[in-house]
């Protein structure tokens, strides 16, 4: 595809990295030439100087030939200007990022379809909704919806010396009367080497400290949690540390649930307005890592600290001192993608960062196809995909079982649910693939491609 990128900040960056690992003609406009240079050092790709929100520097760059146009400059009024005058000369797909959404809050008044774009993305109300289903789901680290939302998948750490320790993953099948399948392990060896691996072989043993990705049907998964040995037990107090709009958004959502929740802004303006607008929050004046007022508040009753202000090292902070403190469970956000790996090493739960978010939101869409949906659960290692088959598909008619399946479909690949009309079914080795299902498979970063020809 010819792509063309109006944005070179870090999510313009990397996107252009993976777009030009995928082998996609990328060009790319920023008014900051430093960022220019720097992409040119370390991709082979095109770039020019200039305001993507300019007819002239679109006509440069030959907007009417894109196949997309990404608009993730630092300006929403910009990114939504960039993909109406692309519509308008030509190219053929067009997203926009949107940190704000209120211009498009009113259907009556505006929508993106008219204003020329194929995809809008909101990050920020993509991080709330992440953040209120971890609320809801206080065992998992991360999770994830596929197959028309009705299969989640849930990352669980391994206590050592829980029942889950030395037990191989035939044996875990057994340990729950509802289905469900194991996706994926991730393990750290003695060097600190991340390996993750999708456990395939079911002779494959479980060690106290992985991190095992546990599929099931999302009305079942909170009973095989618990049948795991995983405490299912609802939330009851939430900290939030941060009255942006991701914070102001997760508090009026677990308003409506019997959740308690305190709110922590460290500037007293925004705590009156904050107050004003929450029915049932309780609104303080202060900073989340002042020891003496979390403690002064009950943190260590909370289940849940999750610091969403727009000062990433303040956020971490405020997290590692509510675990200190008796939190179980902290959830930070990030600004910098290349720091979710590396906050692992510490002792905070769950990251978010919606420009991970907004990156894996794009490449979805230029994967779209016979992918339906993807996600990276282990960076650069382990993918989830939702396939539609087709009767394209090298193999239908025979079971996953077969020779004449296994001998087409790759190596190292789980299918994890198929789902077919509204049913949905975990694989059996009886299991035949059909026209029109929806197939989820977890499988290594390099096998992409070649699942991409099995199900084209």
């Amino acid at each position: 595809m010819r792509i063309l990128i109006a944005g070179a900040g870090t999510v313009g960056t990397q996107l252009a990295g993976r777009l030009c690992d995928d082998n996609h003609d990328v060009i790319v406009v920023d008014s900051h030439s430093y960022r220019l240079r720097k992409l040119e050092e370390y991709y082979d790709l095109q770039v020019l100087y200039g305001d993507a929100s300019s007819v002239d520097i679109l006509k440069k760059v030959n907007v009417e030939a894109m196949d997309l146009v990404i608009a993730v400059t630092d300006s929403d009024t910009s990114n939504v200007m960039i993909g109406h005058l692309a519509d308008k000369m030509g190219a053929k797909f067009k997203i926009a990022r949107v940190r704000n959404s209120g211009c498009f809050d009113d259907a009556s008044i505006l929508t993106p379809f008219e204003m020329g774009l194929d995809k809008v993305i909101f990050p920020e109300t993509m991080a709330a909704r992440e953040i209120h289903h971890l609320v809801t789901r206080p065992f998992a680290i991360n999770a994830w919806h596929f197959l028309k939302d009705k299969v989640e998948v849930v990352e669980l750490e391994v206590e050592p010396g829980s029942m889950l320790d030395g037990q191989v993953v035939r044996g875990i099948r057994c340990m729950s009367e509802h289905n469900f399948l194991l996706a994926c392990v991730v393990r750290k060896n003695a060097k600190g080497v991340v390996n993750a691996f999708v456990p395939v072989n079911r002779k494959d043993e479980i060690q106290g400290g992985d991190h095992i990705y546990v599929v099931a049907h999302k009305d079942k998964i909170k009973k095989v949690v618990c049948n795991l040995g995983f405490d299912v037990k609802p939330v009851e107090k939430v900290f939030v540390y941060g009255g942006t709009n991701i914070g102001m958004e997760v508090a009026r959502a677990l308003e409506t649930s019997q959740v308690q929740v305190v709110m922590v802004e460290p500037h007293r303006p925004r705590t009156k307005e904050m107050a004003f607008e929450l029915n049932k929050a309780l609104v303080l004046h202060g900073e989340g890592t002042d020891a003496n007022l979390l403690e002064g508040e009950g943190v260590a009753e909370a289940e849940i600290f999750i610091a969403v202000t727009k000062d990433e090292n303040s956020n971490l902070l405020s997290c590692l001192l509510a675990k200190k403190l008796g939190v179980k469970k902290a959830i930070s956000m990030v600004t910098k993608p290349d720091y979710v790996p590396l906050i692992s090493e510490l002792n905070i739960d769950s990251v978010i960062s919606q420009r991970l978010m907004t990156i894996n939101q794009i490449m979805r869409f230029v994967r779209r196809g016979a992918i339906v949906s993807f996600e990276e659960l282990v960076e650069e290692q382990i993918n989830a995909l939702e396939f539609r088959v087709t009767d394209k598909t090298l193999v239908l008619g025979e079971t996953l079982s077969s020779k004449t399946f296994r001998s087409e479909f790759p190596d190292e690949v789980l299918i994890g649910g198929v789902i077919r009309g509204e049913e949905v079914l975990v694989p059996q080795g009886d299991t035949v693939l059909k026209e029109y299902d929806r197939v989820l498979v977890f499988c290594p970063h390099d096998v992409v491609a070649e699942l991409e020809q099995f199900f084209a």
